[in-house]
């Protein structure tokens, strides 16, 4: 079965990032791929992979009533104008109002990927809690869509759903995505250099770079011959973001550098030693995969979207969250244990391949797509099996599914 297909994502280079191998599947698969999203940086990667690419009016962070209520009527024009055989949400703010446009549009059927909870479900503040509070009753409303499933990168955020209403189980499921090309980011031994240890990410206060700050200060106070990087850039869209003066100032001080965005990750990964995730809580911790595949072990908190990667001791290590002396102490030993990061290295990437390849991912969520555009009735652990079978090696090795779903 083909149909027409429009992704919608309110951050044109996340889709870009993490989202547009999947649009290529869907692609190869006989699709007619569609593209919404703002006209940011990232715009013009999607229209180079030959997308038809339709901009989008839609802020990334904060509810305005104005702003969001134009956001509502414009996707609900979108889709009707479009007419889409399923709409495929990516975050929480397409899903929340793209949802309940599919709904007022009369779309056929809706995926929704949730990456993340985001700022207001991590942070603490009295602010975020009454965004909360706003949020969950406006996202159960908003989500009543007949043809629907939600998909989720770790179990306790599809929980947390479930306990609000705001997910059910028949039509909700963990999948491991995005995927990491394990093509692209592959193994190369270690440099002979300083032991270099990086944190790469957004650069927002709850990916726990303030811990990974003070580790670094105490690392070096010791007496601990070792770089620590930060890669990454500011995130003004974000309420979370660390700005520039603040980068600018650690890096004068001389305790870490900020090497700022980098397109060439896997360099990035080859020219490290170590890499720190010190993050509050992720969807799933592509960082983590990404490393993995380079043959790096990482050092991460143990939360949800971190504990599904890493096996405690085996490719990289756990620490309590908001805790910069337990990541000093889980780096120290693997700064000074070349043997010790190469077999944990080595364990990083089997993992990888074995369960977080880009392809596999792929594969299982076209079939979620699939299960959506035949209308079917979902019955209980029937999405749980569709993404097992789906990632089985006897039909990954068929090579005519393989050819379908990757071709190009």
């Amino acid at each position: 079965m083909t149909a027409k297909l429009l992704f919608v994502c309110n951050n044109p280079a996340f889709f870009a990032d993490q989202h547009m191998h999947l649009a290529e599947a869907a692609r190869a698969a006989g699709h007619t791929v569609l593209v919404a999203a703002p006209e940011w940086p990232g715009a013009e990667r999607i229209r180079r992979s030959g997308f038809a690419f339709l901009p989008l009016n839609m802020a990334r962070g904060g509810f305005r009533p104005m702003a969001d209520t134009r956001s509502i009527r414009e996707l609900i024009r979108l889709y009707r104008v479009t007419s889409p055989d399923l709409v495929y949400h990516i975050t929480l703010k397409p899903i929340l109002y793209g949802t309940l446009a599919a709904r007022l549009a009369g779309v056929p059927g809706v995926v929704n990927a949730n990456t993340g909870l985001g700022y207001a479900f991590i942070d603490d503040g009295v602010n975020t809690s009454l965004i909360r509070r706003v949020l969950e009753p406006l996202y159960r409303v908003s989500i009543r869509h007949g043809n629907r499933v939600d998909l989720f990168l770790n179990q306790d955020d599809r929980e947390l759903f479930l306990e609000s209403g705001m997910a059910t189980p028949k039509r909700s499921a963990v999948i491991n995505g995005p995927g990491v090309d394990t093509d692209c980011f592959f193994p190369r031994p270690e440099t002979k250099d300083t032991p270099t240890v990086v944190l790469p990410a957004r650069l927002l206060w709850h990916k726990g770079v303030q811990e990974f700050v003070d580790a670094a200060r105490q690392l070096k106070s010791e007496g601990v011959i070792a770089r620590f990087a930060l890669v990454g850039d500011e995130d003004p869209g974000n309420l979370a973001s660390i700005d520039r003066e603040q980068l600018q100032a650690w890096n004068a001080e001389g305790i870490i550098e900020w090497w700022g965005y980098r397109h060439d990750m896997p360099e990035v990964y080859h020219e490290s030693h170590i890499v720190a995730l010190p993050s509050y809580r992720e969807g799933l911790g592509k960082v983590i995969a990404e490393a993995g595949a380079c043959g790096r072990p990482v050092v991460a908190t143990d939360v949800p979207g971190c504990r599904e990667i890493i096996d405690d001791g085996v490719n990289g290590v756990l620490v309590p969250v908001r805790d910069a002396k337990a990541l000093a102490d889980a780096l120290r030993p693997l700064l000074a244990s070349r043997a010790q990061r190469a077999a944990m290295g080595r364990k990083g990437r089997e993992i990888v391949e074995q369960r977080f390849g880009e392809r596999t991912v792929a594969l299982q969520t076209l079939k979620v797509i699939e299960h959506v555009l035949s209308g079917i009735r979902f019955e209980p652990g029937m999405l749980r099996l569709v993404i097992a079978h789906a990632a089985a090696p006897e039909y990954l090795s068929n090579e005519a599914d393989a050819q379908v779903a990757f071709a190009g």
